[in-house]
């Protein structure tokens, strides 16, 4: 039997070493594949968790709710076994973070870091070196910490754009946790992620004071309009009453002086109360929305030349098709009536001429209003479009100068351009555009009267 055990041990094949390597991997493979998985396994986990902060960006959050929904996934990780963690925002001005947001933080600290100086603490020791501070336990730098403080450590991250710390990411691990550089790359583009959403967020929230406030400076301006149309209007209204009596009760006992005074002292509170109304007009320019519909040019610019009645010895002649444009018709109607106005107003030749005219240019149609009255100096070109800006004595002239500033913003309120050019002594000509298909701008309804 002895004899027969041996046969059968010396009959067993002996197995090669490669080929036990092959079928059956050795501790040092499976360690190594084993940590290839979970390795692929913590990308993974990092990399969804950074598509979860960029798709909070482009949330309707606010920045709180953005801050506090941001930690809650940073803690998330594995790597974060305490699940415990704070975002605090940078003020530069008193060089302090603020508490934010933060996930399972004891009660006591909610009040011990609601408000950490530069400098101090971990947190403070990022914000002021912006860099990341690690500890793997609680150690002398925890200035904030207290006798009953669970063991722990730290990934403190400050969140940096344009080298300026906007706050600071607090993460904490479990103590002993061993410094890891894949955690940290996750932490530091987790934080320019944040950091563009507190930029954004900021803006937002900046935009939004910046349109209350706008809102409310309108709302003063149509109760400084009221003002303007009631209680300035009042009294030259009885001004002007009380000059129209003087000249028809003591006109024969007025002399020939008197009789000019009081025709001053009318055409001064005339020239007054078209003032008022051009202000008014001027002011009311944008400040509500208003469709635009089509106008027929061709139709409404002969209408503007009837009214304004031009003398006999002014000819107003239009000398191409004039197109249909999207507009609000009251404002385009006054950008033509100011121009149209201001030939009639300053012509000075016995035998005047004005022509209307258009012409295509790309996506804009270019209008222009030629005279060939007296002229303007090349130094005034841009001077006339500022309000209350007239070439002539005041005396000599009811011109108020807020017509050209009208047209000016009209035009420029529908993206066009307004610019002359000019021959003193040959006359000049008003170019604006004007785009073939306009969308809706503000407007708000304006009196049709023209104001030089």
């Amino acid at each position: 039997m002895a004899q027969e055990r041996n046969t059968t041990t010396e009959q067993l094949p002996e197995t090669p070493e490669g080929f036990r390597r092959a079928d059956s991997p050795g501790p040092g493979k499976i360690l190594a594949r084993t940590q290839a998985d979970g390795g692929i396994q913590q990308d993974s986990q990092i990399q969804a968790a950074l598509n979860r902060l960029l798709g909070l960006s482009l949330q309707n959050l606010t920045l709180e709710e953005m801050l506090e929904q941001a930690i809650d996934q940073m803690t998330s990780l594995p790597w974060c076994a305490l699940s415990k963690g704070a975002i605090f925002l940078a003020d530069d001005q008193r060089q302090v973070l603020t508490l934010m947001a933060q996930r399972g933080l004891p009660a006591v600290f909610l009040t011990a870091c609601a408000c950490i100086p530069f400098g101090e603490c971990l947190c403070g020791r990022a914000a002021r070196s912006d860099d990341i501070e690690f500890v793997n336990c609680v150690d002398g730098r925890h200035e904030k910490a207290s006798a009953d403080m669970e063991p722990h450590g730290h990934y403190c991250v400050p969140i940096l754009s344009g080298g300026k710390v906007l706050g600071v990411i607090n993460t904490c691990v479990k103590e002993g946790h061993a410094r890891n550089r894949k955690e940290e790359d996750f932490l530091r583009a987790a934080a320019a992620v944040i950091a563009g959403s507190i930029e954004r967020k900021q803006a937002e929230k900046q935009q939004a004071q910046l349109l209350q406030k706008l809102s409310e400076i309108n709302q003063e301006l149509k109760d400084f309009a009221y003002i303007v149309s009631h209680d300035l209007k009042a009294p030259l209204r009885a001004i002007r009453t009380i000059a129209d009596w003087l000249q028809a009760d003591y006109a024969d006992k007025l002399d020939a002086e008197g009789r000019e005074h009081l025709t001053l002292l009318t055409n001064r509170v005339n020239r007054m109360q078209n003032l008022i109304d051009g202000v008014l007009q001027y002011s009311r320019i944008g400040r509500t929305e208003q469709g635009t519909v089509p106008v027929d040019l061709g139709r409404v610019v002969p209408e503007i030349i009837e009214n304004l009645d031009a003398p006999q010895h002014i000819a107003i002649h239009i000398e191409s098709d004039l197109p249909t444009v999207d507009a609000d018709p009251t404002r385009i109607t006054q950008v033509f009536q100011n121009l149209l106005s201001n030939a009639i107003k300053y012509m000075d030749k016995p035998q005047g001429r004005i022509t209307v005219a258009c012409a295509e240019q790309g996506t804009f149609w270019q209008f222009h209003v030629s005279d060939n009255g007296p002229g303007i100096e090349a130094k005034d070109f841009e001077r006339i479009f500022k309000l209350f800006q007239t070439l002539g004595p005041r005396d000599g002239s009811e011109s108020t100068g807020i017509g050209l500033t009208i047209a000016k913003k009209i035009v420029e309120l529908y993206n066009g351009r307004i610019w002359v050019e000019s021959e003193v002594g040959q006359g000049s000509t008003f170019f604006f555009t004007f785009p073939k298909r306009s969308a809706a701008v503000a407007a708000e309804p304006l009196q049709t009267c023209a104001i030089g």
